[in-house]
């Protein structure tokens, strides 16, 4: 619609990626450092640039994990709309009355919606259309990393990630 063309997997994200790096600086070291969803690509992007020979000098990820190789289609509704609210930067305290009730999966959304918005963790003029949008958004990329099959790097990786687990 707008001229953006949205890719699927993490492989081809990180080739676009590489690419337009390459394009940009023909030959490394390169420092790379990516957070949540984009630790992911970067690290995709580390191992496409050793295959292309290129020197990767930091590879960096923040509050990264591994894809753990679910076979199952999705990820049930309350758990997806769990890591979506810690994702936003509510409390547990916050999104545990609207995931753990029995209303309908679209009013439970709304009830995450008024609280993100009370919360100040979106901004208070988004609209409960362009709420949904922004978690049909997190749906699509929560499946793209669950797809994707992480192989080799070699080389040091360093990992951030909170002192505390706060699910």
């Amino acid at each position: 619609e707008n001229g953006v063309v949205y890719q699927n997997d993490i492989e081809q994200m990180a080739a676009d990626y590489v690419q337009a790096i390459r394009g940009f600086q023909p030959t490394g070291p390169y420092w790379l450092a990516g957070w949540s969803m984009g630790g992911v690509i970067a690290f995709e992007m580390a191992r496409q640039l050793q295959q292309q020979e290129q020197e990767v000098a930091l590879l960096a990820l923040i509050d990264s994990s591994a894809p753990q190789g679910e076979d199952e289609a999705e990820v049930n509704w309350a758990n997806l709309l769990t890591i979506f609210a810690f994702d936003l930067g509510l409390s547990e305290e916050q999104f545990r009355k609207p995931i753990g009730s029995t209303l309908p999966q679209m009013a439970q959304l709304r009830q995450l919606w008024v609280e993100a918005r009370r919360s100040a963790v979106v901004p208070s003029e988004m609209t409960l259309v362009e709420f949904r949008k922004l978690f049909d958004t997190f749906k699509i990329y929560t499946n793209i990393i669950r797809r994707y099959r992480p192989g080799e790097f070699k080389g040091r990786l360093t990992l951030f990630c909170p002192e505390d687990d706060v699910e």
